[in-house]
């Protein structure tokens, strides 16, 4: 997501850009599934008491991703506009109605962000190393784990999520500032963390159809096409549920998902799929005798991935502090919104890349991303 999203948008500033990636089915090297292998994610704000940057760069981030989906992507097939009911009770006393929640297949976007004439795309490409070109001002070189050279470039984006932790720390000693950081040796000195998840997904069918209408008293508060058969939003409060996904010709919907620290391979895991199914019982307990059904008949499937977050919740994102080196930057660190922040945060780094003044982000909000907080 955060790669293909920052790869468009430095190729729409008539940046040449090679993509290189590393395919996570090489499980010696990779130890998370790809996010864009998600069937479908919940694309919502968050919502703060206190409007804190998390809650304005998710609105700043929707606004941005619903632009590149209405520009690239065929609603209905790819995304849709849905609405998203934010329940009352854990996450406030209120039920919040947010009217530009949509539903969106992480998979269509990234192949379209990558369609673009100036991307080249090289899969397999195991990036072992990063090393500037001695004598060449601000180029890097991108090398295998033979030493040969994979790519040369003026910029380099780490977009690899967690896994950009490794190309970092393998930099040549002394080009990080790791003696700002805590003493607790240099391979623990970023604070990136991988959080693995795991989310449901089954058959909307007529049963779920006629179930609907009468699922949470506080649909009825809300305009007749969120909770129409047609249109059905999504839910949102311990967990989320998107109903309706068109889907190989039917449609499903799904759910999730589990918060897993401490798992270096995500997995689908009966243990996960259980607390998914009890999850979505407690946000709509009226559908519980529906899923004990499905799940009995082996309808309902799992997908595994993983995370990667900060410690304040927030991606960092931009030029990381090198001595005596310019040209690397960061993108990562989306947590669970990958959705929200990729297109956004890709936009702010092509603008610093090229030099140019015109990034979405207000200043204070590109202040609170820096990557340069993480050292």
């Amino acid at each position: 997501m955060a790669g293909s999203a920052t790869a468009h948008a430095l190729a729409e500033r008539g940046c040449e850009v090679m993509v290189l990636v590393l395919e996570a089915a090489d499980s010696a090297t990779s130890s998370a599934t790809p996010s864009h292998s998600l069937p479908v994610g919940l694309l919502a704000p968050h919502h703060g008491a206190d409007d804190n940057p998390l809650s304005q760069l998710s609105r700043l981030g929707v606004a941005a991703t619903t632009r590149a989906a209405q520009a690239l992507l065929q609603q209905g097939i790819d995304w849709q506009p849905c609405g998203a009911l934010q329940r009352a009770g854990k996450l406030g006393p209120q039920a919040r109605w947010h009217p530009d929640a949509a539903w969106v297949k992480p998979a269509a976007l990234v192949a379209a962000w990558l369609a673009h004439p100036r991307i080249t795309l090289r899969t397999g490409a195991q990036v072992r190393q990063l090393r500037p070109l001695q004598g060449a001002g601000t180029a890097w070189q991108a090398l295998d784990a033979q030493g040969g050279v994979l790519a040369i470039a003026d910029a380099v984006v780490l977009a690899n999520a967690y896994q950009a932790q490794a190309l970092l720390l393998g930099l040549p000693d002394g080009m990080l500032p790791l003696a700002n950081t805590p003493a607790i040796g240099k391979a623990t000195a970023l604070p990136l963390h991988q959080v693995a998840g795991q989310v449901a997904y089954g058959p909307w069918d007529s049963a779920w159809q006629a179930l609907w209408p009468r699922l949470l008293p506080e649909l009825a508060n809300y305009s007749p096409t969120s909770s129409s058969a047609h249109s059905p939003c999504a839910i949102n409060g311990n967990g989320h549920f998107i109903p309706a996904i068109a889907w190989q010709g039917s449609s499903i919907w799904l759910s999730g998902s589990t918060y897993e620290h401490e798992v270096p391979v995500p997995q689908v895991t009966a243990q996960g799929l259980a607390s998914n199914i009890q999850r979505l019982q407690q946000l709509i307990p009226a559908a519980a005798d529906l899923l004990a059904a499905q799940v009995s008949a082996g309808q309902v499937q799992a997908w595994a991935g993983a995370r990667c977050t900060t410690r304040d919740r927030l991606p960092a994102v931009g030029a990381v502090p090198l001595a005596d080196a310019t040209g690397l930057y960061l993108c990562t660190g989306m947590g669970s919104r990958g959705l929200s922040f990729a297109a956004l945060c890709g936009q702010h780094v092509a603008a610093c890349i090229t030099g140019a003044a015109d990034s979405p982000l207000p200043a204070h909000l590109q202040q609170a991303i820096d990557a340069a907080r993480l050292w």
